[in-house]
């Protein structure tokens, strides 16, 4: 049985809209590396996800307006 791991990720904004793109590896129970690297992206189409990335983006946005200050 293997685990999957999120390794990080990132909202791009496509021609298609924006999309969550991600990477993560797999382990196995003894903490193995069985595959790394793994790529996989998904269109953000889901009005909860919308409002979850919306928000992200408001607050990165209000981070940067208290860095430019």
């Amino acid at each position: 049985m293997t685990k999957k791991v999120l390794q990080g990720f990132a909202i791009v904004n496509s021609n298609i809209g924006k999309t969550l793109v991600y990477t993560y590896s797999e382990i196995d129970e003894k903490g193995n590396i069985v595959k790394s690297n793994i790529k996989e992206t998904i269109a953000i189409v889901d009005e909860e996800e919308k409002t979850i990335v919306n928000k992200l983006e408001e607050k990165i946005n209000a981070r940067l307006e208290e860095v430019a200050q």
